[in-house]
């Protein structure tokens, strides 16, 4: 028994930030080398008191305006985000509740942050595979800007908020997911961090006090750390190395897959993946100028702004490769 994606829906905050604006906070920080490094012109942001929850049951309004029956359907549910609304409880039962689930549905957290959407792939095949649910929720939101600090250059111009929600069943055909690789690297836990806020170390007067790095960067230990230059030593050698390990066990080639959509991490890292791996530019689906990086909502939106671009035709092979905080990454093969 296969997992087949039925249908996506995404939310994306009223508020713009753009990079005009941001310039406005930053005087020597330049368009031109925001949009070369990162290439994205703006992101949406969450407004304040509007959470990771309140962006996904947007997202599950336009899911549920198009298929009105799937509320009744639905016995599973995984929810994906580190930005969410209480220490505890975790989202997922505050989201069965808002959407008046069933009282009956397995529902679990999942909190891994930019590679979240394929690592719940996993899963859900495991609960399809086992007969513990037929019709499964994956809900992925973020708000990372509320944990930017305005003058960090590593941060604030790359993250955008957003929620999306995937509707997810058994699939008895051939299509759907063909298989799916995940890993994660320990050692590089800090190299995109929020020090500051839990039990290790609680907010208090010093964990508040900006500091400005020896790159100009500032930021609070409460506020969102990127050590870019150590993920991508990392990530250069580890995402090859994981895509071309799958596509070996599958006897696929490079030129087999019609569409890869990485995680929109950045401008530098998908050219990066383009030339290491050798991929076509009309293959290497972007969506991260106009919206960021939206952590765990980025793979599924990019997915749905592929279909609805026409990218993607049935029979069309497609590599889903995300990577982010803890590090964790994953990629996947799905055929559509």
């Amino acid at each position: 028994m296969g997992l087949k994606i039925n249908d996506i829906a995404y939310y994306l905050p009223e508020n713009i930030l753009t990079n005009e604006e941001l310039i406005k906070h930053n005087p020597t920080w330049t368009i031109e080398s925001l949009e070369k490094r990162i290439g994205i012109k703006k992101r949406h942001i969450s407004k304040k008191g509007e959470t990771s929850l309140d962006l996904s049951i947007e997202a599950s309004k336009l899911l549920f305006k198009k298929h009105s029956d799937l509320t009744e359907k639905i016995d599973g549910l995984i929810y994906c985000s580190t930005t969410e609304d209480y220490v505890a409880p975790r989202n997922a039962c505050l989201f069965q509740n808002a959407l008046n689930l069933s009282e009956d549905i397995i529902a679990i957290d999942l909190a891994i942050g930019c590679s979240g959407f394929i690592y719940a792939l996993a899963i859900a095949q495991g609960f399809l595979q086992t007969r513990i649910a037929s019709n499964i929720l994956v809900v992925t939101a973020d708000t990372y800007q509320k944990f930017c600090n305005m003058h960090d250059r590593a941060a604030k111009p790359v993250f955008g908020d957003a929620g999306a929600v995937t509707w997810i069943s058994a699939s008895n055909i051939t299509q759907g997911l063909l298989d799916i690789q995940c890993g994660v690297k320990g050692g590089l836990y800090d190299a995109a961090l929020i020090a500051a806020g839990n039990c290790r170390i609680p907010k208090s007067e010093t964990t508040a006090i900006p500091k400005t790095d020896s790159v100009g960067n500032t930021r609070t230990i409460e506020d969102c750390k990127i050590d870019g230059s150590r993920l991508i030593e990392y990530l250069s050698i580890k995402i090859p190395g994981q895509i071309r390990q799958i596509l070996n066990r599958n006897n696929f080639s490079i030129e087999d897959i019609n569409l890869f959509i990485f995680h929109q991490s950045s401008k530098i890292i998908l050219d990066l993946f383009e030339r290491l791996i050798k991929i076509k530019p009309e293959k290497n689906f972007r969506t991260l100028q106009e919206i960021g990086n939206t952590s765990s909502a980025s793979i599924p939106i990019s997915l749905k702004m592929a279909i609805d671009k026409d990218k993607i035709s049935k029979g069309d092979k497609i590599i889903l490769s995300s990577f982010g905080t803890g590090l964790y990454f994953a990629t996947a093969i799905y055929e559509w």
